[in-house]
């Protein structure tokens, strides 16, 4: 059963940490700063999460950081705060009617879930700031009253505005008393009223803080008494409420921020793990899968997308609830806990639904996945979606939160009417520090609160209590985060369209593969019953007759058993391969339904394709033909794909360390290395080493030696001991690797230069031949990489982009399975085994290599010809594909892929090392 959002109860809170940015200093005892413990917030149908708060505390102890707050961002805030209450100060029966000051009072922190005080404050500054006191008059002022530390962070602010004055509790409470009192009183006067008729707004949770002690204590005593006694206050939490639901630049940005985590979360660690368990049936509650949305802080990729995108901070995340639902009990709340019932495999709804603070600011997200959803259930689910784009669409400045949910109503009532009674008791909520007021709810209920731009919503519909033709019960639950714009006449924004609602994108249709198997076994069983049936009324009465029959279906059995047999120890030897005799007839067996044939029809309409073909060729001579004259010209110019090509990168410009602090530290004296960071080796001459880059060097060699190694002749004429000689050659100009001129020659032009040469070799002696032989080693391996680095660039550039792959989430999939690829993903790796799969706009082949998966991606559009090779007179079937474009396969570029299967028998598989 599933029921709706109105009075739920409350979320219970998935992180709660206090960020404290200055005022605790290192040496608080670790006791006291210990995360809090996790609570359900007692706030009725508010599922608001206790936020990370942002405390200033009291002063006197080192290790202060800077509370940096944003002026601008209060100045606004103030501005917002005054005009409001002015535009409401004279409307009868609003909460800020007559009201000429209010107060904000904060006691000691506490690890108790946030109040609206605390609220205010980090809407007002981005801090909270305990033992404080904010007092607000209708005349512009904003009073503070708080410890001399807080104070200087708040002094930051104060020329932002006018108005602003800030008291230190140092200078004595009764001093700092009389002057927020004779404010008061000057606010009362400027309204007409004497300071004896002044009124005064407060919050509901002050009332708890005239019986607490200390400062709050104090505080109360000496202001709030005063005005509580005389029935001269009121609660102004809904006004303050209103007030806060517009929001910021500043605000709006984290509120993008939130909903792009919010579609992270469901889109990649949800959603992708829900496929995955379908895909594969397997077993999973809704509650494991619901725990998956955090592990998306924890992933290095995801977290480095949502930096590029937004700059996304994840230690400013905070998930406030998510869930799964699927079956026949479905909850459409917030507040709903993920049961642990395992994932429906049936048809039906799969429910998804998220939210999150980002910065205290929170955003949210529901979606509705369809399971072999029937006719009834896919022109609901359209209809929820069409009735959330109007009810978006009714998000205009000006009109009344119920006269939106009255519309909504309306148009269910008039487009389906069987669903009205469904409908879900409210349409939508503002969200912003809280997740939910009860104020700010549009329902039937609400026609005080009026939409304004700057304000964000959840809008969220659905329909619950649902039951198929079958008897199948099902919801329809679909929310997004909308902001509508300040700018005049701008249009709601939806900001968690990242995440698709389009049918065909959530729909999802399971094969069941012995379904059909199944219903012809059990029709071939009811026909066996039936002749059996009416050849034991026939011959009832023939008792010859029936004993043949009985010796004939006893050989019969027997003969389909030992048949039965007879295939299971043939497939058995095989291990599973199509047989010759099987393979002979694949014309009749395997392709018949498959193959292109040409039929009398076709060879009637043969004299036309041979036309449609010569006309075919025709523009395609003349294509090429232009092509080539445009190549020529190009290379007459001097261009060209060829010249561009060779050109390569300038030796002159090639730079092995930026400075000393480059070169490696673990280079000996007088002895060559080789760094592999640089690509470059290490020479010693004259005491220093003097760096080359291998792409410098043209090859080397390495070889042995008799005599002395130091040049001299032998006078004794006994022989001496072998020494070796290293032989580096560098690339230099006449080379025959080198013959090009002009700017395609990549050494640097000396002309003019007569004091500098080229070294064209460097030969060196020793008799350690051990760390020579390395050497030479080391160079021929690097030079390789070299070469094949700067190869397989060259290639990579070649390759032109495919569009995207839209993977096909919808339908039966298509996939062909144990085929291989040419050519090969892994070099030295035969009979790589994967499936392709046809997908939206392209097809894809996935392969297995060496513990990791490849893939390799095909678009419809980027082939130019596809041919199938069909198994007459063949061992292999396969389909090739010659593309427009090529692409990478493997580290190889290729213009020709092809896919294949082994259709003989394998008898010897020369593969298989023993």
């Amino acid at each position: 059963m599933a029921s709706s959002e109105e009075g739920a109860p409350p979320i219970e809170a998935k992180m709660e940490m206090k960020r404290e940015p200055d005022a605790e200093p290192p040496s608080v005892p670790a006791a006291s700063l210990a995360a809090p413990e996790e609570k359900v917030v007692p706030n009725g149908a508010s599922p608001t999460v206790p936020v990370k708060t942002q405390e200033a505390k009291e002063e006197g102890r080192g290790g202060a950081r800077t509370v940096a707050i944003d002026g601008g961002d209060v100045k606004e805030k103030l501005d917002r705060l005054f005009s409001y209450w002015d535009s409401c100060y004279g409307v009868e029966g609003d909460s800020w009617h007559g009201v000429d000051a209010f107060v904000i009072l904060v006691g000691k922190a506490s690890e108790e879930e946030e109040g609206k005080a605390e609220q205010m404050q980090m809407w007002l500054t981005g801090f909270q700031f305990p033992e404080t006191l904010f007092v607000f008059t209708r005349t512009g002022e904003w009073w503070v009253l708080t410890s001399p530390k807080k104070l200087e962070h708040l002094r930051q602010v104060e020329s932002c505005r006018e108005g602003i004055f800030l008291l230190s509790r140092a200078d004595g409470l009764p001093e700092a008393m009389e002057k927020i009192h004779q404010a008061i009183g000057r606010a009362a006067a400027a309204a007409g009223k004497n300071a004896d008729e002044a009124s005064i707004g407060c919050l509901q949770q002050s009332a708890s803080l005239s019986q607490g002690g200390g400062f709050g204590q104090q505080v109360s005593d000496s202001l709030l008494r005063k005005f509580t006694e005389s029935n001269r206050s009121k609660f102004v939490d809904d006004g303050i409420v209103a007030t806060m639901a517009v929001h910021t630049r500043v605000e709006i940005e984290n509120i993008r921020s939130a909903s792009v985590v919010c579609v992270a979360m469901v889109k990649t660690q949800i959603v992708n793990r829900i496929e995955t368990v379908l895909d594969n049936e397997q077993q999973e509650s809704h509650a494991a899968i619901a725990d998956l949305a955090e592990k998306l802080l924890k992933d290095g990729k995801q977290i480095e997308k949502l930096r590029e995108k937004r700059n996304i901070d994840p230690s400013e995340v905070d998930l406030l609830y998510s869930n799964v639902q699927s079956g026949d009990v479905f909850d459409l709340r917030a507040s709903a806990q993920p049961t642990n019932a395992n994932l429906s495999q049936s048809e039906g709804s799969i429910i998804v639904s998220l939210g999150v603070k980002y910065k205290e600011l929170c955003a949210a997200v529901a979606r509705t996945l369809l399971l072999n959803g029937t006719k009834e259930q896919k022109e609901v689910y359209s209809f929820t979606f069409e009735l959330l784009n109007y009810v978006i669409s009714l998000l205009k400045p000006g009109a009344s939160f119920s006269s939106i949910y009255a519309d909504a109503r309306a148009f269910v009532e008039e487009k389906k009417p069987a669903l009205a009674d469904h409908l879900l008791k409210m349409v939508g909520h503002c969200m912003g520090l809280e997740y939910r007021s009860n104020s700010l709810v549009l329902n039937a209920k609400n026609s005080k609160s009026v939409v304004e731009r700057g304000m964000v919503f959840n809008i969220s519909v659905g329909f619950s209590h649902l039951t198929t033709a079958k008897g199948k019960n099902y919801a329809i639950w679909l929310a997004d985060t909308v902001l509508l714009p300040k700018e005049e006449g701008a249009a709601p924004v939806v900001l968690t369209d990242g995440t698709s609602k389009v049918l065909r994108h959530v729909s999802y249709e399971l094969e069941d593969a012995e379904e059909e198997p199944a219903e012809k076994k059990d029709k071939a069983s009811a026909d066996d019953k039936k002749r059996a049936k009416e050849e034991t009324t026939k011959g009832a009465d023939d008792p010859e007759r029936q004993k043949k029959k009985s010796v004939a279906t006893k050989q019969k059995d027997s003969s389909r058993v030992k048949e039965k047999e007879k295939e299971t120890r043939k497939a058995a030897t095989t291990g599973g391969a199509i047989s010759a005799t099987i393979l002979n007839n694949a014309e009749s067996v395997i392709l018949k339904d498959r193959l292109r044939r040409r039929t009398g029809s076709q060879a009637a309409t043969a004299q036309q394709e041979a036309e449609e073909r010569d006309e075919r060729q025709r523009q395609l001579r003349k294509k090429k033909s232009e092509q080539l004259r445009l190549r020529f010209e190009e290379e007459k110019d001097g261009g060209g794909l060829e010249r561009k090509k060779k050109e390569g990168k300038k030796m002159e410009d090639i730079k092995c360390f930026s400075g000393p602090e480059g070169f490696p530290r673990d280079v000996k004296a007088n002895k060559l290395y080789v760094d592999f960071k640089s690509e470059s080796l290490l020479v010693p001459i004259h005491g220093s080493h003097l760096p080359f880059h291998l792409s410098t060097v043209k090859n080397v060699t390495c070889s042995e030696a008799q005599g002395d190694s130091s040049g001299s002749s032998s006078v004794s004429g006994k022989n001496k001991a072998p020494f070796y000689v290293l032989r580096i050659n560098f690339q230099v100009p006449g080379s025959q690797t080198l013959t090009l001129k002009g700017e395609e020659n990549p050494l640097p032009d000396l002309s003019g230069k007569p004091d500098t040469v080229f070294i064209k070799e460097l030969m060196f002696k020793s008799e350690d031949g051990r760390h020579l032989q390395t050497i030479f080693r080391t160079i021929k391996e690097q030079l390789k990489r070299v070469k094949q680095k700067a190869l397989e660039d060259d290639v990579a550039g070649e390759v032109t982009e495919q569009d995207k792959l839209i993977l096909n989430r919808s339908g039966r999939r298509v996939l062909l399975k144990d085929l291989m690829i040419r050519p090969n993903i892994a070099p030295g790796m035969r009979k790589l085994i994967g499936a392709l799969e046809a997908h939206t706009n392209g097809l894809r082949f996935t392969v297995n290599t060496r513990g990791q998966i490849d893939q390799v991606d095909i678009t419809y559009s980027n082939i130019k010809h596809a041919m199938f090779q069909p198994c007459e007179r063949e061992l292999i079937v396969l389909i090739h594909f010659h593309l427009k474009s090529a692409i990478m396969v493997g580290k190889k570029r290729t213009q020709d892929v092809q896919f294949y299967t082994e259709a003989g028998t394998q008898t010897d598989d020369l593969d298989n090392r023993r």
